[in-house]
């Protein structure tokens, strides 16, 4: 999967998150004799699904056709990401604007 998006029109688009804050590859823990704290991999997938190509939309402001391609896609994404045994949990949000983490600014 590529970390860019393929093309500057598109409906709806999945991709790897330039910027993870988890990765599937990861070292081994260094273990140590931590009384108080509980520690291991923190592993995972990051993706980013762009539900318009209109860099300023508002999912309020869309069709419920594009409702409903968006859903099927995220149970997808669900289905595919949940069923690797190395993932307890998918969580999907959406992630607009500097307060909320985004590292990427559009044009």
């Amino acid at each position: 999967m590529s970390t860019e998006v393929p093309a500057e029109d598109y409906d709806i688009v999945v991709f790897e998150n330039k910027f993870p804050s988890l990765q599937q590859d990861l070292p081994e823990v260094i273990k140590k004799n931590y009384k108080f704290f509980k520690y291991g991999k923190a592993q995972g997938i990051c993706e980013v699904v762009l539900f318009t190509s209109d860099h300023d939309g508002v999912m309020s402001e869309k069709p419920l056709s594009r409702y409903i391609k968006l859903v099927k896609v995220w149970g997808d994404r669900y289905q595919e990401l949940g069923a690797k045994d190395f993932i307890d949990y998918v969580f999907i949000f959406e992630n607009k604007g500097e307060e909320v983490g985004v590292t990427l600014h559009h044009p």
